[in-house]
């Protein structure tokens, strides 16, 4: 069950809201009108479930819902709030696609090099275009094969020691597709992966990073996880950047989206959209866009989304029902609710 979608779909189909007030603050917690106490209501009642995470709800150019819900532990005292931090997982492939398409206005690559520019492959590799990491079209196989690396080289060196067995063309969803596109980003902006997604972010207000520079202990601002992290996940291991290993608030999340597709802070805006256009359509009718994704909702209108989900219990979406002008913003440290993943339960 969909709480928030069922819910925003019924006041769509009413025609219920509230009128347009002055914006909150960009981490106030917000619970505004008859729409926004529907919908704390039920997340409260999912908070009973099991829900531990924090929500955020724009329609209509204003804030309907912004609140945690639950405890940073599972059994601790310390309230989730819009502030409160959690591992994002797969919704961090928006922020490395978005890191290629700036260095590609700033001209330093573009979207038909292929990896041999930037980086020593085999020749099974060496033609994959940019534009097939970012869609998966690549024939890059699905082995997470830089899981462990603690440096660029050994990253890239995990990621082609088997031949490519994958058809390009095709899609086919792959992490280490978006690891090669961290080293990219890495080598043609001069910067490591922090280094950059620092710069791209600093003038947008969002403070999501790469989770090395997170106390991952610190319960206080960061959910803890449902299950430990292993050791050798929390010690700033270079293998999980480009597809994953961005920690952000829900409060950041609102703020990417307002940066990307409202402000153009980080990117020109028919670049911004370049991102959740279709690029490649499956035969589901999903769009595959960069690290963002197209359908349609079940009365038949338009949406965008990123999405993830952690082994370790932490999950995030950003849905946009773009005709509607309403978006829903969910991070969680719940994993799964009534056995699917907390995100898909909530929006």
């Amino acid at each position: 069950m969909r709480i928030l979608v069922g819910i925003l779909a019924a006041f769509l189909v009413l025609g219920c809201g509230s009128r347009e007030r002055p914006a909150a603050a960009p981490d106030a917690e917000v619970v505004r009108g008859e729409l926004g106490a529907v919908l704390d209501a039920h997340l409260t009642a999912a908070e009973a479930r099991g829900f531990r995470g924090a929500v955020a709800v724009h329609r209509g150019g204003e804030v309907i819902l912004r609140k945690g819900y639950g405890t940073t532990t599972p059994e601790g005292d310390v309230p989730i709030t819009p502030r409160t931090l959690f591992h994002i997982a797969s919704v961090a492939k928006g922020f490395t696609a978005a890191l290629v398409l700036r260095l590609e206005e700033m001209g330093k690559l573009s979207l038909d090099d292929s990896l041999h520019r930037f980086l020593d492959v085999p020749g099974d590799y060496a033609d994959i275009t940019l534009e097939q990491l970012l869609t998966h079209t690549g024939g890059v196989d699905r082995r997470y094969a830089a899981d462990g690396a603690r440096t660029r080289e050994e990253a890239v060196a995990a990621l082609v020691y088997q031949p490519r067995t994958g058809e390009p063309g095709t899609f086919a969803y792959a992490d280490d597709n978006y690891v090669f596109l961290a080293a990219v980003i890495e080598v043609a902006s001069g910067k490591t992966y922090p280094e950059f997604l620092a710069e791209t972010l600093a003038d947008t207000g969002v403070r999501a990073r790469t989770w090395e520079t997170v106390d991952l202990d610190d319960t206080t601002s960061f959910a803890a996880p449902l299950t430990p992290i292993p050791r050798e996940r929390r010690i700033g291991l270079w293998g999980g950047r480009g597809p994953g290993g961005i920690v952000a608030s829900v409060a950041d999340l609102e703020q990417w989206w307002r940066a990307l597709f409202v402000d153009g802070t980080v990117l020109d805006p028919a670049d911004a959209a370049r991102l959740a256009e279709p690029h490649v359509t499956l035969k589901s009718g999903t769009g595959i866009g960069y690290g963002w994704y197209t359908s349609s909702s079940a009365h038949g209108t338009p949406t965008r989304w990123s999405r993830g989900g952690a082994d370790f219990g932490h999950n995030a979406v950003i849905v946009d029902f773009v005709d509607e002008d309403t978006r829903i913003f969910v991070v969680t440290a719940s994993g799964e609710i009534d056995g699917e993943e907390a995100n898909r339960v909530i929006a």
